[in-house]
């Protein structure tokens, strides 16, 4: 799979559901994509193909390009065609689109639980927010003691490892 073109990492699509990550896009959403091939790169293959078979082939090959492109879609329409009939009527009214995974969520979901996933959100960043402040007033307490790492270390209390002779009681 290749990474996401904004970041250099690979989408995650759990995250992208989730409303936490970036779609899969590319860096132009204007320019069509044939099997991840940017229209550049699908001129480029056209003028090589020109020049190593000559001009007078390249009709003929556009033809059958052509074709082979029907074909292709005339399969994917069949397929979808199929797994909505397999599926049965409630279901036919269903886009390939509708299969991603932020959008199969959506659907599930009651419209009602976007306020409540709203509102755990603002709840969460308001907690972050908390745990930050908390950081920074403690690692500021801890510096104003005076003590060195090492003895600040040894002040932490510590627990004995378990006996290996006891059966896992814990006394």
């Amino acid at each position: 799979m290749r990474g996401h073109l904004r970041t250099g990492a690979t989408p995650n699509p759990y995250l992208w559901a989730c409303g936490k990550g970036d779609p899969p896009t590319r860096l132009d959403p204007m320019t069509p994509m044939l099997f991840d091939i940017g229209t550049g790169e699908l001129i480029a293959i056209v003028v090589i193909a020109a020049i190593l078979m000559g001009p007078e082939k390249v009709p003929e090959m556009a033809k059958k390009a052509a074709r082979v492109l029907k074909f292709l879609r005339g399969v994917a329409n069949n397929a979808t065609e199929q797994i909505k009939g397999e599926l049965g009527p409630e279901y036919a009214d269903m886009k390939l689109t509708d299969l991603t995974p932020k959008n199969m969520v959506q659907k599930l979901l009651p419209d009602d639980t976007k306020s409540e996933l709203d509102a755990l959100r603002e709840e969460l960043n308001n907690m972050r927010t908390q745990m930050t402040e908390l950081q920074a007033t403690t690692a500021s307490e801890i510096q104003s003691t005076g003590l060195s790492p090492e003895e600040r270390i040894a002040l932490i209390p510590r627990r004995k490892p378990p006996d290996p002779d006891s059966k896992g009681t814990v006394r």
